[in-house]
């Protein structure tokens, strides 16, 4: 995917004061102590400006043995006013998909599964399974869910987001005021679980048809990473779905270092972080000025996607996870699947977003590669950068209606950090914009 090594770039700056014939002033080498210091400073400024926790944590290779670098600022709980800390766990929602992506293409590697073979077979025995496990289950395949169509869906496909599967999340953020049927359902029995079945049921999913034919169009869909989800568990030989270890896939060289990190099978976030979660959305009528905003803590529909949106962790095991999986030591999948991941276009490639609107820059220093996490009452962001050759992973326990929070901190840590590496002088601000649009501007100073 083009990573570089910052040995070359580093090497540039070996002479000590003034280069000679140049006259320029080159930057010391940036210890753990300098770069801590950037991440502190920045998580207090956006915790502040946003009331909620923001966590950072940077994995950069060339500083501390690459040991993720972390800092937190903000509060956990707001009314009680207690602190956050670099290690709490935070629930990243969507970033999951990244997690499930890189285990159908370990199972593509181990030549287990085929990029361009369908997905219903592994989902229907699924299906076929968990409905001897639950009676109230009246489907036992794709076809009567979406009709004979679905069967040419391929896991390529699925990953790509160009199935044509209907998106069991309903959120609408225009036009104004935002609406979400699925969300108010969630509020309305809060302690209800959504399984994969569950999600399947919901009338906007089992339509009976696909949105489109697979492959002609890219349409954003969480439903793609369950039935990705039930591949694996399938696969896996599982007897239902909630019995397949989604981190099996990660080897123990990674499995060891992600030490906080959990897929939360069952339950709400108060069964797996201290993170409370906060919705300051005016979807469905909500009043986003009623600070903290709605407390999610103790709603289970949080986790709902499981295989979508389950995954829990520190930020420094996130940003572990995001270097073992794009960085250059192919810690997780090789080369030949890190490129199948990268996005070809502006948009998103397979479980993976391209996100280079997020970092400011052109050129070498303006590739990035990850997703960004949404679920109520968290936002995240999980990134990594091949020209600089480091990841940046960005929490919070606040969702608002632009979800900017996350992009605007990651905008001023990872080139404050760049920066710090290579001796440049960009300045870099967050321009805001509507749901997700906004984008970081860079300047020379």
């Amino acid at each position: 995917m083009g990573s570089h090594s910052f040995a070359a770039l580093m090497s540039a700056f070996a002479c000590v004061g003034m280069c000679v014939g140049r006259g320029i002033a080159l930057p010391s080498s940036p210890t753990p102590t300098d770069i801590e210091a950037i991440v502190q400073k920045i998580v207090e400024e956006k915790a502040s400006k946003y009331n909620c926790t923001i966590a950072v944590s940077v994995k950069v290779p060339t500083v501390n043995s690459g040991i993720p670098i972390s800092a937190a600022a903000g509060y956990v709980d707001i009314p009680n006013a207690v602190p956050a800390s670099r290690d709490d766990v935070f629930v990243w929602g969507s970033i999951t998909k990244m997690s499930t992506g890189a285990a159908i293409l370990k199972m593509v590697e181990n030549k287990r599964l085929g990029l361009d073979e369908p997905i219903y077979p592994h989902c229907d025995a699924m299906l076929k399974k968990m409905k001897t496990w639950n009676p109230k289950q009246n489907f036992s395949s794709l076809a009567e869910l979406f009709g004979n169509d679905s069967r040419k869906v391929t896991v390529r496909q699925a990953a790509s987001m160009k199935s044509g599967i209907p998106d069991f999340d309903t959120a609408k953020p225009y036009p104004r005021p935002p609406t979400d049927t699925f969300r108010a359902t969630v509020y309305e029995n809060p302690k209800r679980e959504y399984g994969p079945a569950d999600l399947l049921s919901v009338p906007w999913v089992a339509t009976g048809s696909l949105d489109f034919t697979p492959g002609t169009k890219t349409r954003y869909s969480s439903t793609n990473f369950v039935l990705l989800g039930l591949v694996l568990a399938s696969l896996s030989g599982a007897d239902n779905w909630d019995l397949y270890d989604q981190s099996s896939f990660l080897p123990p060289e990674v499995h060891k270092l992600m030490r906080s990190t959990r897929y939360a099978t069952h339950g709400a976030p108060l069964n797996w972080t201290r993170v409370k979660g906060y919705d300051r959305t005016s979807y469905n009528g909500h009043d986003p000025t009623a600070l903290p905003g709605l407390d999610v803590y103790d709603v289970s529909g949080v986790y709902s996607g499981w295989s979508a949106s389950d995954f829990t962790s520190s930020v420094q095991d996130a940003a572990e996870f995001v270097y073992a999986l794009y960085g250059p030591q192919e810690e997780i999948i090789s080369k030949e699947f890190i490129d199948v991941m990268i996005p070809k276009n502006d948009f998103y490639g397979f479980a993976t977003f391209n996100l280079t609107r997020h970092t400011g820059q052109t050129g070498k220093y303006g590739t990035a590669v990850g997703h960004l996490g949404a679920t109520y009452g968290y936002d995240s962001i999980l990134a990594y950068m091949p020209g600089a050759d480091f990841g940046v992973a960005v929490a919070s326990n606040m969702e608002n209606d632009d979800q900017v929070h996350p992009a605007d901190a990651f905008c001023s840590v990872y080139n404050d950090v760049k920066n710090r590496l290579t001796g440049e002088r960009t300045k870099c601000e967050f321009a805001p914009g509507g749901y997700y649009t906004g984008g970081c501007k860079c300047t020379d100073s």
